[in-house]
């Protein structure tokens, strides 16, 4: 229990918190190392941003948002009302329509984290503030202490199981810490203190305030903070892996299907262009 302080994965979730996103759950080291290089060795923030977009788009082509999409989310209880929705979204994404994939997104990674709090005995189905959001995020880490690393103690001493304490060494903790500081810092920031390049911030999509939001790699943004979310949910009780499994057979069904819809929404692109109309 008591390890030496490795604060490794907080220097990678702020490195990507830099090119405004977090943490990829459900990806190894080998996969994730090269990409906290190539971000923190860019020169400014606009290359950071740059970088992060380019790796989102590698580490979620179609054949991973399949994969996701028909084999991971329909697995977590929490998400049963909403990984429809969520897999319409990936269809929308593939044709290029970015703007109804966001937009149709946000509220499935809303509910995604009012279902981890009614998981966390913290149930107001009518309150979607932020205040209240983060509140399940902190009981999320607060839960992941007490009733999952130390769930076979009755007592321990306050200064092993405290944030500051598991916050120098746990990995989970900071890889649920790193989606936190998303949520609060970014996606859900007070629209007049907003100060991202990506422009992915809920408050001034859904209000009209920021209308070029609507890039590829900010769908892919939201994909990797479900997946984070989704993190918490398995650390919460939900008895789903921490791995990707192989590719099934309905995948790559659907994967081929959203490789066709990426076709003709190559198409559809290429005649918008053509007729001078906009998208």
């Amino acid at each position: 229990m008591f390890k030496i302080k490795d604060t490794t994965f907080n220097s990678w979730g702020e490195s990507l918190n830099e090119a405004e996103t977090i943490l990829p759950a459900y990806f190894s080291f080998g996969e994730i190392i090269p990409i906290i290089s190539r971000i923190y060795d860019a020169d400014n923030k606009s290359d950071k941003i740059q970088r992060g977009n380019e790796a989102l788009g590698k580490l979620f082509p179609p054949q991973t948002l399949a994969l996701l999409s028909v084999d991971l989310y329909p697995k977590f209880s929490a998400l049963s009302d909403s990984h429809a929705q969520i897999r319409e979204t990936v269809e929308a994404y593939c044709l290029g329509h970015y703007r109804a994939a966001i937009t149709t997104l946000l509220p499935c990674i809303e509910h995604a984290i009012k279902a981890l709090g009614v998981r966390l005995d913290i149930a107001e189905p009518e309150n979607i503030s932020t205040k209240f959001l983060l509140e399940i995020i902190k009981k999320s880490l607060k839960s992941y202490i007490c009733d999952y690393v130390y769930r076979d103690y009755d007592w321990v001493p306050q200064e092993v199981s405290n944030n500051d304490f598991f916050n120098n060494f746990d990995e989970r903790y900071q890889i649920i810490s790193n989606g936190r500081n998303y949520i609060q810092n970014h996606l859900y920031q007070n629209t007049g203190k907003y100060i991202g390049i990506s422009q992915l911030n809920r408050h001034s999509i859904l209000h009209g305030f920021m209308t070029k939001y609507h890039e590829q790699s900010n769908y892919l943004r939201l994909i990797n903070l479900l997946n984070n979310i989704c993190f918490m949910l398995t650390m919460s009780g939900e008895a789903v892996s921490l791995m990707l499994r192989e590719e099934t057979s309905n995948c790559s069904a659907f994967n081929r299907y959203l490789l066709m819809l990426e076709r003709v929404g190559s198409i559809r692109a290429k005649y918008l262009d053509l007729h001078g109309i906009c998208r």
